[in-house]
């Protein structure tokens, strides 16, 4: 018969010699979760990181492999999903590479930042793109979630504002 180890997670910082560093995420919408995780870890960015995704919590999961992905790492993070009783990790692909339309949209992201609604002709005017471009690449962004469509233009959700580094 095969054994195996059982990690405690909560042993783990002890062991390694570092101090966790609690904060209270709201799990009410997934964008404003994502967009809080990725101010908790933008002080990280330049130090070498491994992130461990355990527990039950699997939404704050989610959250926290999203900040990952949307952050600039000087040294990519190792990510590893623990599952759940097993002691096992699993290792989890460079998603990065698998995410690039906000990468393609990126100069109407930061053409939004402001957060005030922008009509679709003067985000044009703004970029020196012609109005048909435009719109295509917002229409991306309204489909992934980044950008939503007010009475007042188009405007940066929470998800799209993680995407521009608040």
């Amino acid at each position: 018969m095969e054994f195996q180890r059982v990690v405690n997670m909560m042993e783990v910082p002890k062991k390694l010699g570092v101090e966790p560093e609690l904060r209270e995420i709201p799990l009410d919408d997934m964008a404003s979760a994502i967009l809080e995780t990725r101010k908790a870890v933008h002080g990280l960015r330049r130090k070498k990181v491994k992130v461990a995704i355990t527990g039950g919590m699997r939404a704050l999961g989610i959250a926290v492999l999203a900040a990952v992905l949307l952050t600039e790492w000087e040294q990519e993070p190792e990510v590893e999903v623990y599952l759940e009783g097993r002691g096992v990790a699993l290792s989890v692909p460079n998603l990065r590479k698998l995410i690039e339309v906000s990468g393609k949209c990126k100069d109407i992201i930061e053409a939004m930042r402001g957060g005030s609604p922008v009509k679709l002709e003067e985000l044009a005017a703004r970029l020196g793109r012609d109005r048909s471009t435009v719109y295509r690449r917002l229409k991306l962004l309204l489909e992934a979630g980044a950008v939503k469509r007010t009475r007042y233009g188009y405007q940066l959700t929470p998800l799209g504002l993680a995407i521009t580094g608040f």
